[in-house]
């Protein structure tokens, strides 16, 4: 180990005699920690034995110091080995996994669009319809919906014969409309559901993989399962609410098939499942156009238009805040 001052005479030196060796800064003192060094700067060998000889250098002349270690414990073999790597040059279990993780992000990045297109995306207006289906077998015609996402704030709206209910998320407060007038929601329901609208949020694939792939949010590798017989990788993050996340991604296609966390409103927690299909391409982007959310009974929504980037009314985000 030297300084970088003392790397030229050092590299003639080693040349000249034919040894093997790496020049290493140790800016965390790792390694000086690790093998009792004191000195800087130092050269150190690992003899046949694999025993650590080392010396320091402070104001030698450095050729004449290695010269003189190498003399007095190493016979110098025909064809010398390279230095041991100490446990610092292998990664560690966590670094593995969060390899691993990586490249499962990074491949998922990829194969719904790339980050530069997923990153232009400032919001997303869907349409759909949906069906809640029960344990007896009956399905409930839910109706149409329209929403408007952006990072931070939301409107829905539901269309159900002749009524139209919203709930919009401006960021900051929750506000309730029936028909277009505001109704009060209790505080404690409306903390609840404010969670609920922020976790949402985090889990819209296209802005959960851009903040997965810049390192925003810490991400861990769970292993593997099985999603209607497709293998995936399962990776484990958590949400604002504090709650936990587990995102399933197709081996095979890399897109995200699976969501799974818990949800509390009122007081009430449910285990949810989301699982995502039919993925079509928009503008360069892959979106899934069919989800099925699960809790004991299940929803399917089918998407029927998506627009990303569209041009939105503000004033859409500031209901009356009375129904004067």
């Amino acid at each position: 180990m030297t300084s970088t001052k003392t790397k030229p005479p050092l590299e003639a030196y080693v040349e000249k005699e034919g040894l093997d060796w790496i020049h290493i800064w140790d800016e965390n003192r790792k390694l000086r920690n690790l093998y009792g060094i004191i000195g800087i700067p130092t050269a150190f060998l690992i003899d046949g034995e694999g025993v650590i000889r080392k010396a320091s250098l402070g104001g030698f002349d450095v050729e004449t110091a290695v010269a003189e270690l190498v003399k007095e414990n190493l016979a110098k073999p025909a064809n010398p080995a390279p230095p041991e790597k100490t446990p610092s040059d292998f990664p560690t279990d966590n670094q593995t996994v969060d390899l691993k993780a990586k490249a499962i992000i990074a491949a998922a990045v990829a194969a719904h669009g790339g980050l530069e297109k997923l990153q232009a995306v400032k919001n997303i207006v869907i349409e759909s319809d949906s069906f809640e289906h029960f344990p007896d077998d009956s399905v409930q015609d839910e109706g149409r919906s329209k929403s408007y996402f952006y990072t931070n704030k939301l409107r829905s709206d539901w269309y159900m014969d002749d009524s139209v209910d919203s709930i919009i998320y401006d960021g900051n407060t929750l506000y309730q409309l029936e028909n277009g007038e505001n109704k009060p929601i209790p505080p404690e329901a409306a903390k609840s559901f404010i969670d609920f609208l922020k976790d949402s949020l985090f889990r819209e694939p296209i802005w959960l993989l851009i903040n997965l792939s810049q390192n925003e949010i810490p991400v861990q590798y769970m292993g593997t399962a099985k999603v209607k017989d497709v293998p995936t990788s399962v990776l484990l993050v958590t949400q604002p609410s504090g709650s936990d996340l587990k995102i399933f991604i197709s081996d095979e296609t890399h897109y995200v098939v699976q969501f799974n966390y818990s949800l509390e409103i009122g007081g009430v927690t449910k285990n949810m499942e989301t699982v995502f299909e039919n993925y079509r391409d928009v503008d360069g982007i892959k979106i899934a156009y069919h989800r099925t959310t699960k809790n004991g009974e299940y929803r399917q929504i089918a998407i029927t238009d998506i627009k990303l980037n569209a041009e939105i009314d503000e004033a859409l985000f500031s209901p009356k805040e009375s129904n004067e």
